[in-house]
């Protein structure tokens, strides 16, 4: 936190990299290595960056570089808009990840995220993007401004507000991997973002001179602040930041007579907040996820002389299937109850495999429908979801999503897994 990296250049002699202790002021070479963007994990053993026409991580003890041979695919040349490689990012607790990007005109790449693994060798792309269905040569899904979460395990990036866009835009994580993903808001036109260390939180900025900050828990977002734009262009861009007790958003910005600087907005009271709600047991087979004051509160109670979980209108209920009882399973079989009144239908929806596909791109587009018939009694359904993604695709990190019409509420009493 108080080691700063930079580039130095000297005459005749090529450029090094060095790092200077923000306390003492100590400056120490690091690197004869020139890898222009600089990216260093948590412990100051490894960094990474541009290497001749690749990307590469360096051993900063025993000053051994290793490249990424395949980081520029040979369909990359049949694309015009095509600006080879970049963004490279090292992973800052798991050295053998290095990140990169396919730099171009973003909504024309249609493969922008990879991810190099040392240890395997593997490259390959860590987020496969859906292709358009409005915008022939468009990608369905323009993304870009990634970064590592602080302790390695997730990356997050922005999906672009574009109308060739399929499902939804805005703010995106995924594990270290990439083999799953999960949509996180899209309140605003987002453009960069930054994880807080604990995943709670996640900062945005647009290029209208706006910062948000994004529970992940609840999904709520919060407008923090609003300024005036130079230029959209570097060094005007916001790109926010969160510091590592998650006190404080910072980000570039000029004030009144266009002088550049930085902005600084405390978040304690947003952060301190009290979550209300959470993940809730709801049978011996599943768990519901409900936070207070969003599309996801529901009301635990008694309704027709049973025990049951109330939808209220307007919101959806988010079910977590147990992990241990459907890993593994590509298909679940189970056993809705619920209270049969009124006529309008109950809708299952989830997320299909496999996790990189365009379906998914939808969003909890696949779906069961049970229809009603009022007859104001409990009934059960069984239902059997075929090729289900079961890794928490669904928003909340849930399996499932049980809606219904809009002005209509929901009563479910059990659901249980069908063996």
């Amino acid at each position: 936190r108080n080691i700063w990296y930079f580039i130095g250049v000297t005459n005749r002699k090529g450029n090094q990299t060095w790092r200077m202790d923000w306390n003492t002021y100590e400056t120490e070479k690091v690197s004869n290595t020139y890898f222009g963007v600089l990216c260093v994990t948590n412990d100051h053993k490894w960094m990474s960056g541009y290497f001749a026409s690749t990307v590469a991580r360096q051993n900063l003890e025993t000053q051994e570089v290793e490249i990424v041979d395949e980081a520029r695919p040979e369909h990359w040349k049949d694309n015009p808009s095509s600006q080879g490689v970049g963004h490279p990012l090292i992973n800052p607790e798991y050295p053998e990840l290095l990140f990169f990007c396919h730099e171009g005109t973003t909504t024309e790449i249609p493969d922008r995220l990879w991810l190099h693994n040392f240890e395997t060798n593997d490259t390959y792309n860590f987020f496969v993007q859906a292709e358009s269905e409005t915008a022939q040569g468009k990608t369905g899904e323009t993304s870009g401004h990634e970064v590592w979460s602080m302790d390695g395990e997730m990356m997050y990036w922005v999906k672009y507000t574009y109308d060739t866009n399929v499902g939804q835009s805005g703010l995106m994580r995924a594990d270290k991997y990439g083999k799953t993903r999960e949509y996180i808001n899209g309140d605003f036109a987002f453009w960069h973002c930054y994880p807080s260390s604990d995943h709670n939180f996640v900062a945005g900025d647009t290029n209208k001179g706006q910062i948000a900050l994004v529970d992940t828990r609840t999904k709520k977002s919060y407008y923090i602040a609003k300024f005036n734009m130079y230029s959209q262009t570097h060094p005007y861009q916001p790109h926010p930041n969160i510091n590592y007790g998650n006190t404080k958003i910072t980000w570039q910005m000029v004030d009144d007579v266009n002088m550049l600087g930085v902005g600084i907005a405390d978040i304690s009271d947003i952060v301190n907040t009290e979550v209300k709600g959470g993940r809730e047991e709801f049978t011996e087979d599943a768990e519901v996820v409900s936070y207070a004051d969003t599309a996801s509160e529901v009301t635990f109670g008694e309704y027709a002389n049973e025990d049951a979980v109330i939808v209220n209108k307007k919101n959806k209920l988010y079910v977590d299937l147990k992990d241990e009882l459907v890993e593994g399973k590509d298909s679940v079989t189970i056993d809705i109850t619920y209270y049969d009144y009124a006529k309008a239908p109950i809708t299952i929806n989830y997320s299909p495999k496999p996790v990189k596909s365009s379906d998914l791109a939808k969003f909890e587009t696949q779906k069961y429908v049970i229809k009603k018939t009022d007859t104001k009694n409990w009934k059960t359904e069984r239902i059997t979801i075929n090729d289900i993604n079961l890794n928490n695709s669904c928003s909340y990190g849930t399996d499932i999503v049980i809606t219904s019409q809009p002005m209509s509420q929901t009563v479910i009493k059990d659901i249980k897994i069908v063996s």
